[in-house]
């Protein structure tokens, strides 16, 4: 159980990559309090966890709410005794060329994509920093450094989330707090226009996708550095 006896504070971890990270870490030892606003299907995760043996939180609420987000942080580091990592992994996927793009929708996306993470992060570094350090995550996208039409404010959001963690990392190496972007390619979720089934579809036509098993395990790897090492960026894409 590689992770046994850590704390780790998941976002958007009611389906998807999310939901998929908070069972591997469980089963690998840690104690997951989850962050999300469908809060029936954040029981249904947690129930699951707890049924195979684990430990698990339900912390139910939206992550661009700057008062509940440091209340929850606060809640799993007296929950697990001390907080060891944190996933920054709730994002908002919204369709759109610009012309037609609503500036609703457009700061919208910013504020869970780019704003929730912010507050996730700074709510958490005085855990990490009282634990003597620790792992900031964010999953990212490919589109980090790429783009694609009709999804221009998706794909700002991510490059702004590769900066800001970039410019994080900089600033946390002093407490011994490790900072990763993981990037995964097209991933077979719920998330986007298209869901799990669709995609499936899809490639069954030939095109490429991947597991959220297979994310959240580049997720563990980045938990995994030994001492004198970090890894920054994770590409994982499909085959």
């Amino acid at each position: 159980m590689r992770l046994r006896g850590k704390t780790i504070l998941l976002s958007g971890a009611s389906s998807g990559i999310g939901r998929a990270a908070a069972e591997l870490f469980a089963r690998e030892g840690a104690a997951v309090a989850l962050l999300a606003r469908r809060e029936a299907l954040l029981e249904e995760v947690v129930r699951g966890i707890e049924a195979a043996g684990g430990r698990a939180l339900a912390l139910p609420g939206d992550i661009t709410d700057e008062a509940f987000v440091a209340q929850a942080a606060a809640r799993a580091a007296e929950w697990g005794g001390g907080l060891d990592a944190v996933l920054a992994n709730a994002a908002l996927g919204l369709v759109g060329e610009v012309e037609h793009f609503a500036y609703a929708d457009w700061c919208r996306m910013l504020e869970v994509n780019l704003g929730g993470t912010f507050l996730l992060v700074r709510a958490a570094i005085p855990h990490l920093r009282a634990r003597g350090g620790g792992h900031v995550l964010a999953v990212g996208s490919e589109l980090s450094r790429g783009a694609m039409p009709g999804l221009a404010g998706y794909v700002a959001s991510k490059w702004g989330l590769l900066g800001f963690m970039r410019a994080l990392s900089m600033e946390l190496h002093r407490h011994n707090i490790r900072v990763c972007s993981v990037l995964p390619g097209g991933t077979l979720t719920d998330f986007g226009p298209d869901d799990a089934a669709d995609k499936r579809a899809r490639r069954e036509r030939g095109e490429r996708f991947l597991e959220p098993a297979s994310v959240a395990e580049a997720l563990l790897f980045a938990l995994q550095q030994p001492p004198e090492a970090r890894v920054t960026e994770l590409d994982i894409m499909p085959m």
